[in-house]
């Protein structure tokens, strides 16, 4: 469940955002990846979460598991967090926190990398992603 909570135009555009970087990011499966699915949890949906080291459930907004292994901790392959404008502040930092038990992908908007990168300053972020809209076409860029 989210920490920041969006208005209802906000919340739709992160859900779009979700869906789109779910598509065109974690597009699995692929031909190298055959076993990989992607999942997504837009909004407060709760289609697929992961299990933390302390034994608790969390639900990143895309999850990306290998079927071929057994359900529980040791399937999911990384997790991607789709933040807003509103949404790169320091409440997100303990959702953070918990995803980066695993392979952990946070999408910002344009211009938003260097504060979510001082905000997460101690948390394992394997990448830090910019997205925006440029010439009607979808865009994004490791920052």
């Amino acid at each position: 469940m989210p920490s920041v909570t969006r208005k209802s135009d906000s919340q739709d555009l992160h859900d779009k955002w979700v869906r789109a970087i779910a598509k065109d990011r974690f597009a699995y499966p692929d031909d190298q990846h055959r076993t990989w699915e992607t999942h997504t949890n837009p909004s407060s949906d709760k289609n697929v979460g992961i299990v933390l080291q302390n034994g608790s459930v969390v639900y990143p907004d895309i999850v990306v598991r290998d079927t071929a292994k057994p359900a529980g901790r040791d399937d999911v392959v990384m997790v991607g967090e789709v933040e807003t404008a509103e949404s790169v502040v320091d409440t997100e930092l303990s959702q953070w926190r918990d995803y980066s038990e695993c392979a952990f992908y946070l999408y910002v908007p344009k211009g938003f990398c260097e504060t979510a990168r001082k905000l997460a300053e101690g948390v394992a972020i394997n990448g830090f992603r910019e997205y925006w809209v440029e010439n009607e076409k979808k865009r994004y860029k490791a920052c």
